[in-house]
């Protein structure tokens, strides 16, 4: 999803939390600047500096997009990358809404594995937080042995009737699975869900368990990612 798209989706989504007027007024506010330090200058992290961060005010959402020309070595860093922007616009003005997000070079989102997710800074309990934990969402990790397991809810934005709840399930093996290994995986976290009534996307990944940036979806030999979708209603189970 390129930035444009995802900016308005998220804004969308998140203008109930932060209690700002909602998402339709997209006004540029050019008045005194926000930053900390200058739009589109860097930090050194860590030994990382290969990003930019740019900011500007929509409505009475202060927009923070933190550009990666380059990943970094690890998922921590980029985590911490995105929150030290937020803390520098947070230090400068306490009494803006902040949305922070990543994006690589060409525009398009990070995946939340990369990062964390978006961060949200609201004024009213001065807290920043991802998206996720503002919308009540949990993520739930486990190490099975000789595969790791990310299981985060999923749920519909605010608004949307009827809502619509989910678990996104990643399956990250350190190496490429054989087909039964892939599949007695599936079968095992699945089985684990289905009491619980809802639907069930599994994904399954190659990488660092401690690692996220280092995740690599697998493709399937039809040349799709490999995943698998469970639909509580009817029972079926369908591969990508």
């Amino acid at each position: 999803m390129k930035r444009v798209a995802y900016f308005l989706f998220a804004a969308a989504a998140i203008g109930w939390m932060l209690g700002c007027g909602g998402a339709g007024n997209t006004s540029k506010d050019d008045s005194a600047p926000l930053a900390a330090r200058p739009s589109g200058t860097t930090t050194t992290i860590k030994g990382f500096n290969d990003y930019s961060v740019n900011v500007e005010r929509s409505g009475e959402l202060t927009c923070c997009d933190v550009t990666f020309n380059s990943l970094p070595p690890t998922s921590g860093i980029a985590a911490e990358v995105v929150r030290n922007a937020v803390e520098d616009l947070v230090t400068k003005d306490r009494d803006r809404a902040i949305l922070a997000m990543a994006f690589n070079v060409s525009g398009d989102v990070l995946p939340d594995t990369q990062y964390g997710g978006a961060l949200v800074y609201k004024p009213a309990d001065g807290q920043i937080r991802t998206m996720d934990e503002r919308r009540g969402l949990e993520t739930v990790e486990s190490d099975e042995g000789s595969y790791f397991v990310k299981i985060k809810d999923g749920k519909t934005a605010e608004g949307i009737t009827p809502e619509r709840r989910w678990y996104n399930v990643s399956i990250v093996f350190q190496n490429r699975p054989s087909s039964s290994e892939a599949r007695a995986a599936v079968l095992k976290e699945s089985d684990k869900l289905k009491s619980r009534g809802l639907d069930i996307n599994l994904f399954i990944y190659t990488g660092d368990k401690s690692n996220k940036i280092t995740w690599k979806q697998i493709q399937a030999p039809n040349g799709n990612f490999m995943a698998i979708d469970y639909v509580a209603a009817t029972g079926e189970v369908s591969p990508n």
